[in-house]
């Protein structure tokens, strides 16, 4: 019982005391006045004992204060632990010597008072009093006692995590000395690595010469061998030649003979020679007066004979030249299958010559690589017609802004402050931690950049509104939010039925932002990365870069002078802000012609952009060229797409690395007659360094300090993984990742986060926060969770799964808050055909329980 229940006792009793000296009256008139007395004197004594207790409970609360104070001090400066330890260990002293002071002074007085008045009282009164006077005493003592057993037992648990956080300093000196071993061995590899370059380098020069010695000798070799052909092919066309004159005579003589074969001529030679015989004998047996007419038949004989000679020549002759014909037919059909041949062969040294000629203008080409290689990279670094250095944006915004920021740092002496540092972020201290001249510094540096935020996002939206357009609030947050947390979820799509300002939003965000925005019409037919940024055409030997690869690499490349290495550059967008808008992405399918572009910007994450091994992608260039494409931060992803029958729907894999916006279905319809085209674009460009100002990354400190805040809606999520693993699926840790970054970096709760009062409790503060964190909740709840339940059967064992996800949902209280989405979750159940289908966005209409 406390003291105030004592108290409560007391007063009963007294009241008991008052009834007993009320009946005594008649026995004690005289003391009436003396009673009087003794009533002010109690009523003196109790203001007085009220009076302590309040002192000592306003004394534990200041203890409790500071031991509140003290843990946190401890966990950032440990010397300043020990000191506040022992000044806190002292004042409890003093305060405990005090308290025991005064109670021992306030007890003698009350000892005294009692003393006085209980001398002019009854025996039975100035008992009783005494009675009162012991009990308050003992009750006094015992609630010392308590207070010293809990100061005793406060001062262990102080020692137990002082012990602990030397272990913690411990482990923290050890990994640090582990990580400093890798690091050594990093760089040794590194160096390895780097003379294992150099040797492949020195490989391939040598293997280029060799190639071209080896391309040399075979066009000699190949040369030789084509003179010789031609001679050969001469030699045969001369005998060729001589062949068709001896037919030409072949076929001369056969007209003489009027046609006639030699078989037959043959035939007649011989009947005419032995008809001679036949005369010779018939003239022995003549007489000798016929001599005369001998003579004449001699003569006769010889002319005969004379054209026998005659004819047997002229039959040799015919002889010679049938034989010869003979010859020259079965030489010509040789020389006819030997035509044959040679022409196969000419056709395979054809063959050969034209591979041999590709093989030499592929050397050729490997000698000539360089300047190809240049030829090719001139193209792709022409730059994109809506991108000339006429058109670019030459400022920037906020300019005069960062000219003050950085006068700020350099009064106070502060280091510069990297925005692309992971660790550290000029929004990562809360106001009232730490040091206080940091702290002022910071905080001054984060205040500024939360107003530049708020600015910039309510100009953005009110010429949206101007313009002609009107969309939800909390759909301008979510898409300004989803691109700060590019590092986590590098693409942001934009769902919902055709009409509703998709392709619009994008577009006019930029516009009206200061960012340079490129729209890329997605074909049905992308089935390769080659399809977005371009291919080699083989007919014209030329690289055609399509608009976006010229567009990427401005993005990539600094301005530059020129020089010898390379040409003049004045059309950089490195320091801007840029968006790639892949509109209507879903009509070809996604992990074809955009897999490799996912996976090297997630990549990319807790990579610095100088480091050597951040991710760039190889854009093929023909043959064995390729362009190195880093995935710069400065680049933004956005893609739309619609639900209708010719579209293909996303892969858990895009899902995963992407945050899903839907739009809702209109339930009233704007009149839009005449745009307003008066609203005027911003000028001045949204630097990088900017961008990266806004995003707010906690440090190991503020994660501790902010668990208590997340953790309600981290265990509906783990709920709703529980409920889906009955059915074989599962929520992987990069989505909880994502959705805690959506959430710290949504523009509310980052406002609140970073502008904290001074004044404001932890509890006043968790309350706050918790308000503006539900709304970021929400979406992320639609936008990363309710994807990874499509296709699921709404009917069945599935439906039980769908039943204990909507009951987590609609039972989520938090300081009581609660997340609207039960009606959307009903509708994706009732309009997916029998599977559970994310259709409507009905929760964006409605207001929160607050």
């Amino acid at each position: 019982m406390g003291l105030f229940g004592k108290n409560k006792v007391n007063k009963q009793k007294e009241l008991e005391l008052q009834k007993k000296e009320e009946a005594l009256n008649y026995k004690a008139e005289l003391l009436d006045v003396q009673e009087s007395n003794l009533e002010i004197a109690k009523h003196e004594f109790e203001e007085t004992k009220k009076q302590i207790s309040e002192k000592l409970n306003s004394r534990e609360k200041y203890i409790d204060d500071k031991e509140i104070e003290l843990n946190k001090a401890k966990i950032d400066f440990e010397p300043k632990q020990r000191e506040a330890e022992s000044e806190f260990a002292k004042r409890n002293a003093d305060t405990d010597r005090i308290i025991e002071e005064k109670i021992t002074n306030y007890s003698q007085e009350i000892l005294k008072k009692q003393e006085e008045y209980g001398e002019n009282l009854h025996s039975l009164h100035q008992q009783m009093e005494a009675e009162h006077e012991a009990k308050l005493i003992e009750q006094t003592n015992k609630r010392i006692q308590e207070t010293d057993e809990e100061l005793l037992e406060r001062r262990n648990q102080l020692a137990e995590q002082e012990r602990s956080l030397r272990e913690g300093e411990n482990r923290l000196k050890s990994n640090q000395y582990e990580l400093n071993q890798k690091i050594r061995e990093h760089e040794i590899n590194k160096d390895k690595l780097d003379a294992a370059k150099q040797n492949i380098l020195n490989k391939e020069q040598s293997l280029d010469e060799k190639a071209r010695e080896l391309a040399d000798a075979q066009i000699r070799e190949l040369t030789a061998r084509l003179d010789n052909y031609k001679q050969e092919h001469d030699r045969l066309s001369k005998e060729r030649a001589d062949l068709e004159s001896q037919i030409n005579s072949f076929n001369e003589i056969k007209l003489r003979l009027d046609g006639k074969e030699p078989e037959v001529i043959l035939t007649e030679i011989q009947s005419l020679r032995r008809q001679i015989t036949d005369c010779k004998k018939e003239l022995a047996s003549l007489p000798e007066d016929v001599q005369n007419e001998i003579a004449k038949k001699d003569s006769e004989l010889k002319r005969v004979s004379d054209e026998r000679d005659e004819l047997n020549q002229e039959l040799s002759k015919v002889k010679n030249s049938m034989f010869l014909g003979e010859h020259d037919r079965l030489t010509i059909m040789a020389l006819e299958r030997d035509k044959i041949i040679l022409e196969e062969s000419n056709q395979k040294l054809d063959t050969l010559n034209a591979e041999l000629t590709e093989a030499l203008q592929h050397y050729r080409d490997l000698y000539d690589k360089d300047t190809s290689i240049g030829d090719k990279i001139k193209t792709i670094m022409a730059p994109h017609e809506n991108f000339t250095e006429e058109k670019i944006r030459k400022e920037a915004l906020f300019a005069e802004t960062k000219a003050e920021v950085t006068s700020i740092q350099e009064d106070d002496e502060d280091e510069y402050i990297d925005y692309d540092e992971d660790t550290s972020s000029p929004d990562t201290t809360i106001a009232g931690k730490g040091e206080p001249e940091e702290n002022n510094t910071t905080a001054s540096v984060a205040n500024v950049s939360v107003e530049q935020e708020r600015e910039w996002f309510d100009k953005v939206s009110r010429k949206i509104k101007e313009y002609g357009l009107e969309f939800n609030p909390r759909i301008l947050k979510a898409f300004h939010t989803a691109l700060k947390t590019a590092e986590w979820s590098p693409l942001a799509v934009l769902a919902g039925v055709s009409g509703t300002g998709k392709s619009e939003l994008p577009q006019l965000y930029a516009k009206f932002g200061g960012i340079n925005c490129l729209n890329v019409p997605v074909q049905p037919n992308w089935d390769s990365q080659e399809a977005m940024l371009g291919y080699y055409n083989t007919v014209s030997s030329k690289f055609e870069a399509q608009p976006l690869l010229q567009y990427l690499v401005q993005t990539q490349t600094a301005n530059c002078e020129k020089t010898e290495k390379h040409e003049e550059y004045k059309c950089s967008l490195k320091e801007q802000m840029n968006i790639v808008l892949l509109d209507e992405m879903n009509l070809a399918h996604i992990e074809q012609y955009f897999a490799e572009f996912l996976s090297k910007l997630e990549e990319r994450r807790g990579k610095k952009e100088e480091c050597s091994q951040f991710p760039a992608l190889a854009v093929k260039l023909g043959g064995t060229d390729a362009y190195p494409l880093p995935m710069g931060r400065n680049v933004l992803w956005v893609g739309t797409m619609n639900q209708d029958e010719t579209t293909k729907s996303l892969s858990d894999k895009v899902l995963d690395r992407g945050i899903v916006i839907n739009f809702p279905r209109p339930d009233e319809f704007k009149r839009r007659l005449n745009l307003n085209r008066n609203v005027k674009p911003e000028e001045r460009y949204l630097s990088v360094e900017t961008w990266n100002s806004w995003k707010l990354i906690l440090n190991d400190q503020q994660v501790v300090e902010t668990e208590k805040i997340i953790t309600p809606y981290k265990k509906l999520v783990e709920k709703i993984n529980k409920s889906i693993s009955n059915i074989g699926r599962a929520i992987g840790h990069r989505v909880w990742q994502s959705i805690e970054n959506y959430i710290w970096n949504y523009p509310d709760v980052r406002e609140e986060f970073i502008c904290r009062p001074k004044n404001l409790s932890d509890e006043d503060f968790i309350k706050e926060i918790s308000k503006k964190i539900d709304p970021a909740f929400e979406d992320q709840l639609v936008q990363k969770i309710m994807p990874k339940l499509r296709g699921i059967e709404t009917r069945g064992e599935s439906k039980k799964c769908l039943d204990e996800i909507r009951t987590s949902i609609e039972n989520f209280k938090n300081l009581g808050h609660s997340v609207n989405i039960a009606k959307d979750f009903d509708n994706a159940i009732k309009f997916g055909d029998g599977q559970f289908l994310w259709v409507t966005s009905e929760y964006l209409n409605e207001t929160s329980t607050k």
